[in-house]
């Protein structure tokens, strides 16, 4: 399961469409299992005790607290305060970093 090669946005339903034709499984069921995975990850985020996803050989989503700072309107330039907020950081594995790297390097 590749993601697409002509630079497109790897959309919920291109996700389906790969498991669909990886799995050879009706489209409804590869839906579904998207579905079940994505809600399965969001409920892990939500978790207030750990809040984490760490997956082998790709990366680790965290929930990490932001807190308020100063944010700049472009337009008028105006100081605007931003409160503090929970955010996902998304680290990724040594793996994928170094495969994102070749890419990079001519």
């Amino acid at each position: 399961m590749a993601a697409p090669s002509d630079g497109r946005t790897l959309t919920r339903a291109s996700l389906a469409s790969a498991l669909r034709a990886e799995l050879g499984v009706p489209g409804p069921m590869a839906a579904r299992i998207l579905d079940e995975t994505l809600e399965a990850m969001e409920d892990a985020l939500l978790d207030p005790d750990d809040g984490r996803i760490q997956i082998t050989g790709f990366g680790t989503f965290d929930v990490v607290e932001r807190g308020p700072r100063p944010a700049r309107n472009p337009r008028t330039n105006q100081v605007v305060p931003l409160p503090a907020r929970r955010v996902v950081r998304f680290r990724p594995a040594r793996r994928l970093h170094a495969l994102l790297r070749e890419k990079d390097d001519p």
